[in-house]
């Protein structure tokens, strides 16, 4: 399996989608328990999808990404092999955005360059599990 983040350039960031420009929309670090971790996060400003970068501070190798399709969030852990999947809404405050607890699948592979595809994967994994 190729590792998702390896296909954003954090230099020059573009959508895994629809290929539009990416800001960055936060970048620094986030306390996880006792070892911080570094977070890139970046938003496309053609279809508002999110794409996060999760490394550890002590080697800066990223050992998680995260994502949104079509207001679906998905989590890789790639240390545990395994992709969390819940709904998200980024525009509802009142649930601070995560609309239910996420579903643990194991790790397959993902294709951005069918979003309907992924987002059908995503819904199912969502239903049936």
């Amino acid at each position: 399996m190729q590792y998702p983040h390896k296909l954003i350039d954090r230099e020059d960031p573009h959508c895994l989608y629809c290929k539009g420009q990416c800001t960055i929309e936060g970048k620094g670090e986030q306390p996880k328990q006792q070892s911080p971790i570094l977070l890139d996060q970046y938003v496309c400003t053609q279809c508002k999808e999110l794409f996060e970068i999760y490394s550890s501070m002590d080697n800066k190798e990223p050992h998680a990404f995260a994502f949104t399709c079509n207001k679906m969030l998905a989590y890789c852990d790639y240390d545990r092999a395994k992709v969390q999947i819940c709904y998200y809404d980024r525009e509802d405050v009142t649930t601070n955005a995560y609309i239910d607890v996420p579903v643990v699948a194991p790790m397959f592979n993902l294709d951005f360059g069918n979003k309907k595809l992924l987002a059908k994967k995503l819904r199912t994994y969502l239903t049936f599990s």
